[in-house]
């Protein structure tokens, strides 16, 4: 690869745009809450109707365990929490 890009960092570079595409494109609901003195934030999927545990360092999702927190992305979740924050639509 040319300026000593490896294989690998195209992949990862790759994975943060898919994930950032799917987190504009899906629709969330967020709503936060602060519990033992710690601030977590809900996160209801509209398009599987799970809901996720977002921490300031974690995901409960699949995609946060097995492959964001061991190659250091964001999964669309919190990526889409990036987003909802800035336009205001995180519910306390």
């Amino acid at each position: 690869m040319n300026g000593g890009v490896t294989m690998a960092q195209v992949s990862v570079e790759q994975m943060e745009q898919e994930r950032q595409e799917r987190a504009a494109s899906e629709l969330y609901t967020f709503v936060k809450s602060v519990e033992d003195g710690t601030t977590v934030v809900y996160c209801l999927s509209h398009k599987s109707k799970e809901t996720y545990t977002i921490t300031r360092h974690a995901c409960t999702c699949k995609d946060w365990e097995f492959r964001g927190s061991k190659l250091g992305i964001e999964c669309k979740h919190r990526l889409g929490l990036l987003d909802a924050h800035r336009e205001g639509r995180v519910h306390s």
